[in-house]
This record gives C-alpha cells, sequence and structure tokens, in this order.
C-alpha cells in the first residue's frame, strides 16, 4: 500500500494534516469519477463520505491522534481503487464539453446539466460540468445546480448527501484540483 510512504513523505516535508485530507478528498472523488457501472458507485461513495466526515473533524476537534486518521482515510480510498479498477465496465473518464456547448450561455449550461442529473446520466453531466468550467462561468450558479440535483435524486437522504458533501468540500478545501469535487458530484 503506496499510500501509507506517501502520507508519511507529505507529513515528513511539512504539509498539514488538512493539506493531505484535501489531497484525499479529491483522489477520493477522482475514484467515484471512474465508476463506469452502477453496483460499481457504493464503496467509492462511501469512502468519499468517511473523508467529509474526516474534514468535519478535523475542523471542529482538536485530538492528538487525528493525524492517524489519515491512514485510515488512505486506506479506505486506496480500497475503493482497487474495487473500481477490478469491477468490470470502470476505467479512466474523459469529460469532453459536449460539442454543443460550444458558444451556449451560462443559463443553457446549467439546463443541459440539470436535465442530464434528472436523467441519471452522471457521465453526460459531468461533461456539462466540465463544459460550464471550460467557459469560465462563476462557480456559484453551478454549485446551486448541482445542490438542487443533489436534492432531486430520489428519497433516498444518504444518496442526496454525497453530492452535498462534495459541495460542502469544495468550499472548505485547499487544494487546487477542487474542481474535481464539482466533476463528481
Amino acid at each position: 500500500p503506496s499510500y501509507i510512504e506517501a502520507i508519511i513523505a507529505l507529513l515528513k516535508a511539512g504539509r498539514s494534516p488538512k493539506q493531505i485530507l484535501d489531497t484525499i478528498q479529491v483522489a477520493a472523488a477522482e475514484v467515484v469519477l471512474r465508476c463506469g457501472e452502477g453496483p460499481s458507485f457504493s464503496m467509492p461513495q462511501h469512502g468519499y463520505e468517511y473523508t467529509n466526515t474526516l474534514a468535519w473533524f478535523f475542523q471542529n476537534f482538536e485530538h492528538k491522534h487525528k493525524t492517524k486518521l489519515l491512514f485510515v482515510a488512505g486506506s479506505f480510498i486506496n480500497q475503493c481503487a482497487m474495487w473500481v479498477r477490478n469491477s468490470p465496465g470502470n476505467g479512466k473518464p474523459v469529460f469532453r464539453a459536449p460539442a454543443s456547448a460550444d458558444g451556449m450561455s451560462r443559463d443553457q449550461l446549467l439546463t443541459e446539466l440539470d436535465r442530464s442529473m434528472a436523467a441519471l446520466e452522471p457521465d453526460e453531466a459531468a461533461s456539462w460540468v466540465q463544459a460550464y468550467l471550460d467557459a469560465g462561468h462563476e462557480r456559484r450558479p453551478l454549485i446551486g445546480t448541482l445542490a438542487l440535483g443533489a436534492a432531486k435524486q430520489g428519497n433516498d437522504p444518504h444518496n442526496q448527501e454525497i453530492g452535498l458533501c462534495m459541495i460542502e468540500d469544495y468550499g472548505r478545501t485547499s487544494s487546487p484540483d477542487r474542481d474535481r469535487l464539482l466533476l463528481a458530484c
């Protein structure tokens, strides 16, 4: 498990536990993005949810052993990545803006994003998020559309919560790759 050595190296290099957790969260979002088949989503989503809970714990409590929890997060996300890698139909996603997105307004892009989320088309939805990001529009309307889309996801608050956790973490992370959280949402 190379995550152990990676976390140790980052700590020795002076990175804060929060910065390391922010990186683990982006990795967790990346694992969610690599799910190509519906049955593969559960484990990575729960892994992401753990990192969200850990971020809350880091923000609200001082505990002399909390750094050790980074290794639990690393292990969990590593296991999720192995699950996705070894399950059929999964792989590295390439989210490109749809050709029809060229020249669309901010509101048109958000309408297409909302439609694809409501249709439960995660790859298409991520492509519309990518189109929005590529267009350079302000993030706040995108975040609002993603939050509303997460709230519309059926009658299971647990499923709704995961997307909302990603939005919450987007707002508090220090990671320069934080847009991956919006794609995964």
